[in-house]
């Protein structure tokens, strides 16, 4: 039987994977949704229909629907920056650790091309955001000690920045047509 060193010292993938080119898509003022079965796509639709209906008072300059690059879509805000987002119907600890890794993966291998197609300038990327509408498992629970719900803690002691950079990630509950505060609970 050979080493484990002799598995890890040769390059065992000699194909690449055929990736499928990565597109977007301004909505801005031409967003057309689909009929959905699945929640979940008719919840991303509800974020991008709020976005859009709401681009001036939330300061959205252009906004882009995104197939094939790791996350949903990317905002250009009015003053230039950039604001990535992933959109998830639940949160819990495995969402944001798939979040995390979307954002990640499309700063550092899809934004230099996304910038260059469209005008914009990738180092104006003024953080990430993550859109959910609901807590699930323990992240929707609150510990004996706190009123606030055990996500919102995770997420701020975990999941509040992006490694590569330290670009801020925002944590989003859009629910109900609109974007809920931090939510809290009566102990009682």
């Amino acid at each position: 039987m050979e080493k484990l060193t002799s598995y890890l010292s040769h390059d065992t993938f000699t194909q690449k994977i055929d990736d499928r080119d990565p597109s977007w898509h301004d909505i801005t003022k031409d967003f057309k949704s689909k009929s959905h079965q699945a929640c979940w796509r008719r919840y991303e639709d509800k974020v991008f229909k709020f976005l859009i209906n709401n681009r001036e008072s939330l300061g959205i300059k252009r906004l882009w629907k995104l197939k094939n690059c790791d996350i949903d879509g990317i905002m250009e805000l009015q003053s230039q920056e950039l604001m990535p987002f992933e959109i998830k119907y639940c949160m819990n600890w495995l969402k944001a650790c798939q979040a995390q890794w979307q954002l990640e993966a499309f700063l550092q291998n899809k934004l230099a091309l996304f910038a260059q197609e469209t005008g914009c300038q990738q180092k104006r990327v003024k953080c990430g955001t993550v859109f959910f509408k609901q807590f699930t498992g323990d992240w929707a629970m609150t510990s004996q000690k706190n009123t606030i719900r055990n996500g919102w803690l995770r997420w701020n002691r975990e999941f509040k920045k992006l490694f590569s950079n330290k670009t801020p990630l925002y944590l989003v509950n859009y629910c109900d047509g609109q974007i809920k505060p931090l939510i809290t609970t009566t102990k009682g």
